[in-house]
């Protein structure tokens, strides 16, 4: 049976930040932290995780269904394509979040922080939004409502209103801060190995350490809803991959940057 402590060792003291599919059903993982781990596709079922510290982790094709996350801090986190269904979000902090085609039905998400979260696509029927914070969060022509009231809606946006100039500089700054532990050649190399592969972020050219974006004005352009989450993906990997060599690097970040301000959205 895999409990708090063994998770905690792992990811502590042997560095390990690869979980994907683990079964983690009904376990109780209160106040757990696994900032920028990769649990796609867990099944966490039941569990209790009220409080955990879950920032940057890919949880996407998770099952969170009558998961207790009730306090946690999932910001910038990949819930996309994620089973919350019957789950408590209260109070917690989603934001930046990825919860593109994800369901949420029948959750309560009351008081929670969705500030430049992406509903794109989501289900939320039956979703308790009862004094959420909205503020920048958008969806599009696919996301399910359901009879959710109007005046929800009318706080949510249809496009991203975020400038490469503004994602990039936030990006970048977190790559100046590994290179200074990890040095310019094995910064370069991670970067190179997180980035997904995908047409979104075709444009996006690496530069020594850093990352540009060809033939745009950065300070005009908008990024598209996927091109955001693509970005945020790729730095959550970059974030991950780095710490298997430097283990106290998402705390140092998260201390050193605050991670509010690297959260691309």
């Amino acid at each position: 049976m895999i409990t708090l402590e063994s998770i905690e060792e792992k990811y502590t003291f042997s560095k390990e930040r690869e979980f994907p599919g683990i079964d983690l059903k009904g376990a109780n993982l209160r106040g757990v932290n696994l900032s920028f781990a990769n649990l796609e596709g867990a099944n966490l079922t039941e569990a209790d995780l009220s409080g955990a510290i879950l920032i940057g982790v890919n949880l996407k094709g998770a099952n969170l269904s009558r998961a207790n996350l009730n306090g946690a801090n999932l910001q910038g986190s990949n819930l996309s394509e994620t089973e919350i269904i019957c789950g408590s979000l209260v109070d917690s902090n989603l934001r930046g979040v990825n919860l593109q085609k994800s369901h949420l039905d029948a959750t309560i998400v009351t008081r929670a922080n969705l500030q430049g979260a992406n509903l794109s696509q989501a289900f939320l029927y039956g979703v308790n939004l009862e004094e959420a914070i909205l503020t920048g969060a958008y969806y599009d022509s696919q996301t399910q409502f359901g009879d959710m009231d109007n005046l929800i809606k009318t706080q949510l946006q249809t496009q991203v209103e975020v400038t490469v100039e503004e994602s990039l500089a936030k990006f970048n700054r977190i790559c100046q801060l590994v290179s200074r532990y990890l040095g310019e050649l094995l910064t370069k190399k991670f970067l190179t190995s997180s980035c997904p592969n995908t047409e979104k972020l075709k444009r996006f050219q690496l530069v020594n350490s850093s990352i540009k974006m060809n033939n745009v004005n950065s300070s005009h352009y908008f990024l598209s809803i996927s091109e955001l989450s693509n970005l945020q993906f790729w730095l959550n990997n970059f974030i991950r991959n780095s710490s298997k060599i430097v283990h106290t690097l998402p705390k140092i970040i998260i201390k050193d940057i605050e991670y509010p301000d690297s959260c691309l959205s």
